[in-house]
């Protein structure tokens, strides 16, 4: 099983020859890229509301584990 994130492994498809039966194209690496756009976007926007929000604990949680839940989701 290969634990690597996604991002890093594409990253060294990019960087090194393409074995002949990688099915890998240029629109994975664009999704994916577009993946981590959103994400790094909605980590952005939650640290934001964080700094900001007078809020109990609990809508901190839900924010933050809503958030987590979207970053850890592979394609």
């Amino acid at each position: 099983m290969n634990t690597q994130p996604e991002a890093l492994r594409l990253a060294d498809w990019l960087e090194t020859d393409i074995p002949p039966n990688d099915t890998t194209t240029c629109a994975d690496v664009a999704a994916e890229l577009r993946r981590l756009h959103e994400v790094n976007q909605m980590l952005v926007d939650a640290l934001d509301w964080i700094g900001t929000v007078y809020a109990r604990d609990y809508e901190y949680q839900e924010k933050a584990n809503a958030t987590l839940q979207k970053a850890k989701e592979q394609v």
